[in-house]
This record gives C-alpha cells, sequence and structure tokens, in this order.
C-alpha cells in the first residue's frame, strides 16, 4: 500500500504547501541497492527540524514564528523535544545581521544550526541522508492569528512550558517550581518584592521620562518603609516593592512605524497561553495618549497584591484577554466568515489578510478600512461586518482610533 505524503507548511510567511519528491521502491533489495551501492549518501545523524525563518535578526521573528513553532512540531514527536536536535534553516540573508539569534537557537537545540541554502549546494552531485527529521511549523507562528489568539500548541500541547523550561534547562538555569493549583504552592516570597520595566523601543521620550517618575515614587516608598517588620507592614497603605529599569542600548532595532494603540499583541498572546500567569493591561483608551505616571504606579502595586494574595490555578485564557482581545475571539465566534479569513493560511486567502494584527481589524485600518491600501497597482479592502464590528467596540468601551498604514502600501 502507497500512503500519500502529508503537506506542510515550513515557514510561517509562506502561503503554499511543501509536498517533498519521492522515489518509489518496489523491495527492499531495491532499496538497499540504491542507499548503499548507487548513492553512498552521507548520514546526518539524530534528529533534525527544519523550518523557513524571516527576520532572522530580529529576535521576536526568531522566537516565535521560528523557533518556538518549530519546537511545537517536535513536541507532537514525544520524548524527542527533550532530547538535543539540529536546526536546519532556511532563512533570508538578513544582512548577516543574526548572529545573536543563531546562538539562541544553536544553545535551545543543542546540536546547532545548518543552513539549508549552503547544504543544497553542497547537495549537487552528492546525497545526504538524514537519520530523522521533523518538517513544518507554518500554521504555529505568533503571526498565525487563532480564533481564540493563544499561541499555537501553547496550552493543548502545554508548549509555553515546554518552550519555557527547555530554554532554562540549555542555558544551565533551574526552571521554576511547577506549581499545579495556587500561585501560592512552594512560594516564599521574599520582602519587599521585585519589579523590572523592560525597555521597549517604542517607549518614546516622554514614555521615559513617566516611568522614571513612577519607578522612583514607588521605589522612595518603599526605602522609607523598609525596616516595617511583617506584622508592621500589612498595615502599610501599599506592598513592598523595588522596581529596575532593565534597558538594551546596545542591541540595535530596526526602525519601524510605532503603533498608536494598545495591548502588544504579541505580550498578550504569551499570556493567555501560560495558564499558571497572571496579566494585567495598560487601559486600552490611555495609551494612544502616552504612558502616564499614575497608570504605571496603580498597575505595579495591583500586580503586587496580586501575588501577594495568589490566584487559583490554572487561569482560564479568557480572564487573561485584554478588552481587543476580547472583541476579537467574540467576532470569531459570531462571524464564522471573517473567522476563516484571518485565521486560514492558505492560497486561497489573501496574504495581506493574515498578515495583521487584530488592532488593525479593530480599528478598521489598512485593508480593513472603508478605502483599502494600493498593492502593485490594484485596491487591497477585505470587507468585515462593521455593524458587529461597531456593537462590539461598544460593549468592551474601545475607542475607534484611525491611522495612515502608508508603511502597507506597495
Amino acid at each position: 500500500m502507497v500512503f500519500p505524503l502529508p503537506e506542510v507548511r515550513i515557514g510561517a510567511f509562506t502561503m503554499s504547501q511543501f509536498n517533498p519528491n519521492r522515489r518509489r521502491f518496489y523491495s527492499y533489495i531495491d532499496l538497499e541497492e540504491f542507499v548503499s551501492h548507487k548513492i553512498n549518501p552521507t548520514v546526518i545523524p539524530n534528529i533534525t527540524v527544519y523550518f523557513d525563518q524571516p527576520w532572522l535578526s530580529n529576535i521576536g521573528h526568531a522566537l516565535f514564528d521560528g523557533l518556538y513553532p518549530a519546537f511545537v512540531a517536535l513536541i507532537r514527536f514525544q520524548p524527542k523535544h527533550l532530547q538535543p536536535f539540529r536546526i536546519l534553516l532556511h532563512t533570508m540573508s538578513d544582512n548577516g545581521k543574526y548572529s545573536f539569534s543563531q546562538n539562541v537557537y544553536n544553545v535551545f537545540a543543542g546540536l546547532g544550526t545548518m543552513n539549508a541554502s549552503i547544504l543544497e549546494k553542497m547537495s549537487a552531485g552528492r546525497w545526504f541522508a538524514f537519520q530523522e527529521i521533523v518538517m513544518g511549523s507554518g500554521n504555529m507562528c505568533q503571526r498565525c492569528l487563532q480564533s481564540n489568539l493563544q499561541l499555537p500548541g501553547g496550552i493543548e500541547l502545554n508548549g509555553s512550558m515546554l518552550f519555557r523550561d527547555r530554554m532554562y534547562k540549555q542555558h544551565d538555569l533551574s526552571p521554576p517550581t511547577i506549581r499545579k493549583n495556587h500561585s501560592f504552592e512552594r512560594q516564599h516570597l521574599r520582602r519587599p518584592l521585585k519589579a523590572y520595566v523592560i525597555h521597549n523601543k517604542r517607549f518614546t521620550d516622554d514614555d521615559k521620562i513617566e516611568i522614571q517618575a513612577a519607578i522612583d515614587e514607588i521605589n522612595k516608598y518603599t526605602a522609607v518603609n523598609k525596616n516595617q517588620t511583617t506584622e508592621n507592614g500589612e498595615n502599610l497603605r501599599w506592598p513592598l516593592v523595588h522596581v529596575s529599569y532593565i534597558s538594551y542600548p546596545l542591541i540595535a532595532a530596526r526602525e519601524e512605524a510605532k503603533s498608536q494603540f494598545s495591548t502588544p499583541i504579541i505580550q498578550s498572546k504569551t499570556i493567555i497561553s501560560t495558564p499558571y500567569i497572571k496579566g494585567l493591561y495598560y487601559p486600552i483608551n490611555e495609551r494612544p495618549l502616552g504612558i502616564k505616571r499614575k497608570i504605571v504606579i496603580q498597575l505595579i502595586r495591583k500586580a503586587t497584591q496580586l501575588i501577594l494574595n495568589g490566584f487559583t490555578i490554572p487561569v482560564h485564557p479568557r480572564e487573561n484577554l485584554a478588552s481587543d482581545g476580547q472583541l476579537f475571539t467574540e467576532m470569531c465566534e459570531l462571524d464564522q466568515q471573517f473567522c476563516m479569513a484571518v485565521t486560514e493560511r492558505s492560497e486561497k486567502n489573501s496574504f495581506w489578510c493574515i498578515d495583521t494584527w487584530p488592532e488593525e481589524i479593530i480599528n478598521e485600518n489598512g485593508p480593513w478600512s472603508s478605502k483599502g491600501i494600493i498593492d502593485g497597482g490594484r485596491t487591497v479592502m477585505y470587507p468585515c461586518n462593521r455593524t458587529l464590528l461597531n456593537q462590539l467596540r461598544r460593549k468592551y468601551s474601545i475607542d475607534y482610533h484611525v491611522k495612515t498604514m502608508s508603511n502597507k502600501t506597495l
């Protein structure tokens, strides 16, 4: 019996399926003769994971449009996800500025990275045989929208935790304690708590001034009250926490248009795909006005109190959604045609339709606007149920913002 080879999508932005060529043998003797005497291949041992990775120089894309979905593909063949593996990588040159991302790949995989283009050149007149190879990952990237907005495999395959644990172990770090029912299980909190604000290239100068003012105010309060005993400390107005700002001034970032919208959707997708953490969000209608000291202080103190009080695990994904995420998931539930258009990565759907963020849909920007965008001299516009969209914006109290998507005009 001859079984058809499955088609796979080897990259997040590869719209077509890949179906490898095959050679058919009618007996093991014919196969042995071909392999042992005619081609005499060089065997590449152990497990190899093959995928396509654009924008390798951007660590965000490298992790969640490449490494994470490839690892989720490997999880399906347990326990191979626990073993060292090799990465066979097909990528755009990216001007060669990807040494940092490639180092992360090498450490995470354990057996290094091979360049698929170089291997193809070496294959001229020569055969290579993989001991084991896993192909694909193109439907499991962070840019691959799902109707529930989760990272593919994050919950159903426990991908978020397994990815985190392997990253820790490969860097010789102990993974965090596993807690099954409550965040306080085997928890030994140090007082004061420590909090970190991570630098983001989209912070404006005014944003950074406001953030630093919030940090200074919280740290001053902690310094004044740090000698309070635990018993007396419980009577303090605010819990004690020391906040640090982590900056990455030496990492060069590509200049991109700054989003004027709310939730960083990548972080939101990670939060709702990780059932042992809780997410808090900056107010969606306030974010376009810039980051403000008062709101940052409120969020940090609310998070601190949440840690001290504890919470039940697992956290339902819907509880961790920001208001724009709740709008998107409900729209997917109520409008199946719309949902298929933005979640199915197939040749029948335009690339512009799936290369999008929920914020663009909610605010009717780019191809979701009433005017669409110009692509190759033609107008690209995707209809959506604007009546339903307006109803949901009112339901979740989301203001309607419009911006020019000039960066998406070809």
